[in-house]
């Protein structure tokens, strides 16, 4: 049963990565992964969702078209969204079971902090930009909808987490 639970969540990641909005950047579009992660650390506890971030980059690292704006294969090693993606592993050991819905937003705020602060370092490291672009370009165009998706996050988990 835990087998089935994991390759559904794994699959519920991939494709939450084909609903993207473009921000108007050249390089990085607007996506549900990280919704979708910080609900599944709560939902199946942070072991299996290490195991399902693990198994989602290796599936889009073998060529797996599994990643949003990011290509598979070894040029995902020269996508800007590599350390957004890189940055999803430590994000998964941050949500836990939902105390309170204030505990659970704050720690779904603290994991998307987390991607996105590892996706503009990704940008200072592979676009040679300044941190102060690559904070603004990538971390501060993506906090509103950062935020909107921890609230969201945050009021889903409690409602599951009272009806089981």
């Amino acid at each position: 049963m835990s087998y089935l639970k994991v390759i559904a969540a794994l699959g519920l990641l991939v494709l939450s990565s084909k609903i993207e909005l473009d921000v108007g950047l050249p390089y990085m579009s607007f996506s549900l992964q990280s919704l979708v992660l910080i609900m599944l650390c709560p939902a199946l506890g942070v072991a299996r969702c290490c195991l399902i971030v693990i198994s989602y980059l290796l599936m889009g690292w073998a060529g797996l078209p599994v990643f949003s704006s990011s290509p598979g294969g070894v040029d995902l090693l020269q996508s800007p969204g590599l350390g957004y993606l890189l940055g999803f592993l430590p994000a998964a050991l941050i949500p836990g079971h939902p105390v309170t819905w204030w505990r659970s937003l704050m720690e779904m705020m603290a994991a998307h902090v987390l991607i996105l602060l590892c996706g503009s370092m990704g940008l200072v490291i592979l676009l040679d930009i300044t941190i102060s672009r690559a904070l603004i370009d990538g971390a501060l165009v993506f906090t509103p909808g950062a935020m909107i998706k921890s609230v969201l996050g945050a009021t889903l988990v409690s409602l599951l987490a009272r009806w089981t």
